[in-house]
């Protein structure tokens, strides 16, 4: 019987929860599928815990130790090692409905051979099983993916099945003093491209933790060439968008420049710079923004000592 899915895990000190993902892995209605745990350099018991897990053989598991650098190098590590069609990401504190790999593997059969479609998106529920947003396509439909924000209005997190040779093809700058690239500009680069299958089932638990990406209110500060490649791209792609207006788009590479400048980023840094170029008249008007945008920040910060 073949194997569509491999639910892959990036990892780091997560040992004291990862067992919540594991008892609802051994919990699915159907058992066919590959859990490849991402071990970004943990220094706790994850890599015993794991041993544990694969010598009770209760699931296909597959255990990959890397040297830390944040997780998107494990995201990169995963799409690369993945040799099922699909694969799909489920971080170490969030869970899978039991009947999330049965509902999968009925789906992905029949996407598997479009050439217009890299893969399935739905929404995300807590574990009760409430929807985070009901602003949602009322029936399963092929869709472009920014359409659920612009169309429908969803604004939270997604869970992403995609088509393991596509993911293959892209990849997230990297900074050998940073450990932070918003997952974000590795999709960027392909979901304008294709179409997704949005299926209104809930399969994806979870609620976001204090130790976990979404509550550090310093992660850019601390990645901020990182954060710049995000910033390039969306100003990019903002400007190729007719919804906006020219303002925004002046706004957006404006921001840009800014923080280039506030954390004294050289060119040859700007990572995006080739494959994200600014026209002209954005790149002459939304740097001369950018200065005003550090002098107001500079009087902010003069005025709060």
């Amino acid at each position: 019987m073949q194997t569509w899915v491999t639910i892959y895990t990036p990892t780091y000190n997560r040992a004291y929860i990862l067992h919540q993902l594991y008892e609802s892995l051994l919990s699915q209605t159907d058992q066919n599928f590959i859990w490849l745990i991402v071990d970004d350099g943990s220094t706790d018991n994850t890599q015993e815990l794991v041993k544990q897990w694969l010598q009770e053989q209760k699931i296909n598991i597959e255990y990959q130790y890397k040297t830390n650098g944040g997780k998107h190098t494990a995201i990169e590590c995963a799409h690369q090692i993945c040799h099922t069609p699909f694969i799909v990401c489920v971080d170490s504190d969030d869970a899978l409905t039991d009947d999330a790999v049965e509902l999968i593997n009925k789906k992905v059969p029949d996407i598997a051979g479009r050439k217009d479609i890299a893969g399935i998106v739905g929404r995300r529920c807590d574990f009760t099983k409430k929807a985070f947003s009901e602003q949602w396509p009322s029936i399963q439909q092929d869709i472009y993916f920014y359409d659920l924000y612009d169309v429908y209005g969803y604004h939270t997190d997604t869970v992403l099945i995609f088509k393991t040779d596509i993911v293959k093809q892209y990849h997230f700058p990297m900074f050998s003093d940073e450990r932070f690239v918003s997952e974000k500009v590795l999709y960027k680069q392909f979901l304008y491209q294709y179409q997704m299958l949005a299926i209104v089932e809930l399969i994806y638990q979870c609620e976001y933790l204090q130790d976990g990406y979404t509550n550090d209110k310093t992660l850019f500060e601390r990645n901020p060439k990182g954060n710049l490649a995000a910033l390039r791209q969306n100003a990019y792609l903002s400007i190729h968008d007719d919804k906006k207006s020219f303002l925004d788009k002046i706004r957006e590479v404006a921001a840009c420049y800014f923080w280039q400048k506030r954390y004294h980023i050289s060119d040859s840094d700007d990572v995006y710079k080739t494959k994200y170029p600014f026209a002209i008249i954005y790149h002459i008007i939304g740097k001369c923004l950018s200065y005003l945008f550090c002098l107001k920040h500079q009087i902010i910060t003069y005025t709060r000592r």
